[in-house]
């Protein structure tokens, strides 16, 4: 599973518009523990056809990522035209996961609201946000549903509301201590906001863009499954691994590392193999050796990093080919 600002990097590629946490981490470094921010993180943007051949050499079958709304509507707004370098990038991956017998499951919100919109109305805090966010989604259904038949609304929305406006330790950074915001009634309006940014778009998919039964009841699962708990007993349809490489993590910036595959940040991005992807590929049932690496980055990681620190020396070993694009 992947999220758009933790891996893609291309802050301002592509066309893309500023989004909250590329304001948060740049305006505000010192609530990152790093300092660090995400303009380039993993570079998935431009290594996008590498990782995945990656994930297929692996196994995988299904592949979780999140658009970036900033990236289809820099402005937040359709009003303010739409990207079509940011659209075509998107189809470019939705193609090349198909291509290699992945199925896309997408993830239409992950924390990264266009900044113009925060700007101008104060994002999830005002009701504007719903026609918003539901005419984005309306983009997205029209220029992917066609191959992705498996949605998710809004990732997470009780982290986002909490980290965001009760203790402001996230984008947009409201409440906490010292802190812009009135903890005791934003977070519910945004919560309230959330729901309707969510109804208003499975609306939309439903009324407009279903191909048949199974195509609504997708989206129920992705419902029950990333936004339920929110508000009602959750029932849970399926879990994906958090996460395939390891990333740009909010507020801990590069300091921790979850991926099952070990990105160096010292030395060009390389990606190694943990053990954690070894043991999964066998899982999903294919017992060849991931890669041709000569050593897993668990063993990098044991005798050089501490901390989850980025390590200054790795043994050389064989890189992944690029794919060309």
């Amino acid at each position: 599973m992947f999220l758009t600002s933790n891996i893609e990097g291309a802050w301002r590629e592509g066309g893309k518009g500023l989004q909250i946490w590329d304001c948060f981490a740049m305006r505000h470094p010192e609530n990152i523990v790093d300092g660090a921010n995400a303009c380039v993180t993993v570079d998935f943007y431009h290594r996008m056809k590498e990782d995945v051949q990656l994930m297929k050499k692996m196994g995988v079958k299904y592949f979780r990522f999140s658009i970036s709304w900033s990236r289809i509507l820099p402005g937040g707004k359709v009003s303010m035209g739409k990207s079509l370098e940011g659209i075509n990038f998107y189809n470019k991956l939705i193609d090349e996961l198909i291509a290699n017998d992945i199925k896309p499951f997408v993830t239409l919100f992950h924390w990264d609201l266009p900044n113009s919109l925060e700007e101008e109305y104060m994002g999830f805090l005002s009701s504007k946000i719903v026609e918003d966010f539901a005419n984005y989604a309306e983009i997205c259904f029209w220029e992917f549903g066609d191959r992705v038949k498996n949605w998710v609304t809004l990732n997470e929305p009780y982290r986002f509301t909490y980290a965001g406006y009760v203790t402001g330790s996230s984008a947009p950074g409201r409440g906490g201590k010292n802190q812009e915001g009135e903890t005791e009634t934003e977070p519910y309006t945004v919560a309230y906001n959330l729901l309707n940014c969510h109804a208003a778009a499975y609306r939309k998919y439903q009324e407009d863009f279903k191909d048949n039964p199974e195509d609504v009841k997708a989206v129920e699962y992705a419902y029950d499954f990333m936004f339920g708990w929110h508000f009602r007993k959750a029932v849970v349809m399926g879990y994906f691994v958090w996460s395939f490489t390891d990333s740009y993590e909010w507020g801990s910036g590069y300091t921790i590392r979850f991926g099952m595959n070990y990105i160096d940040y010292n030395n060009n991005l390389l990606r190694y193999p943990k053990k954690s992807a070894i043991w999964f590929k066998k899982f999903l049932g294919d017992n060849k050796v991931t890669g041709s690496h000569k050593r897993s980055a668990t063993e990098v990681e044991e005798q050089g990093e501490a901390n989850g620190a980025p390590i200054k020396t790795v043994e050389a070993v064989q890189k992944l080919k690029k794919a060309k694009a």
